[in-house]
């Protein structure tokens, strides 16, 4: 997991001269014109001085949220940072708040948005969320007692991880 460096105590942003004319891949740095940059990254574009600044990089989003616990998930689905810690599923409000959604099964959840919900396989059952952020198990006859990754290919969903046959592959079509 990345941490802040120490190496660098303080971090500020470089402005640099206007490159009027962007990226000249082809000819060697030394010998571009003014106004063209060789290779450009990690810059981004600020469109109120109309210069390139350089990006920021990760930094602290919030303040020990859950008073240390630590984050083991974490996706994004409509618009909502949700993530898991302690088998808890949470979301980020807007004020960067924690707000606790629901119990799953271990700590190292798979996420997938899938038509409307966020199905979420954590080696049990697996379950969805509901834009309502209500959190249910995926019933039915034939749903794996438990999943521990999902991945959807072609409108199907494909899960493996079952106790009892962990070594098959699980998908649902259109049909199922």
């Amino acid at each position: 997991m990345p941490k802040s460096s120490k190496k660098h105590r303080t971090q500020e942003s470089v402005t640099l001269p206007q490159i009027t004319a962007g990226m000249n891949t082809t000819t060697a740095p030394h010998l571009l014109p003014e106004g063209q940059a060789a290779i450009l990254e990690n810059f981004y574009y600020d469109y109120s001085s109309g210069a390139l600044r350089t990006r920021w990089p990760f930094r602290k989003y919030t303040n020990n949220i859950l008073n240390g616990a630590p984050i083991t998930g974490i996706t994004k689905w409509n618009n909502k940072i949700y993530f898991v810690s302690g088998q808890k599923l949470y979301y980020l409000d807007g004020t960067k708040n924690a707000h606790y959604v629901g119990s799953i099964g271990t700590q190292f959840p798979s996420f997938l948005p899938f038509h409307g919900y966020l199905l979420i396989a954590s080696g049990t059952t697996p379950q969805y969320l509901t834009s309502a952020n209500a959190l249910a198990n995926i019933t039915g006859t034939d749903v794996p007692t438990t999943l521990t990754q999902i991945l959807e290919v072609n409108q199907s969903v494909f899960g493996i991880g079952n106790t009892s046959l962990p070594d098959v592959l699980h998908k649902s079509g259109v049909r199922d």
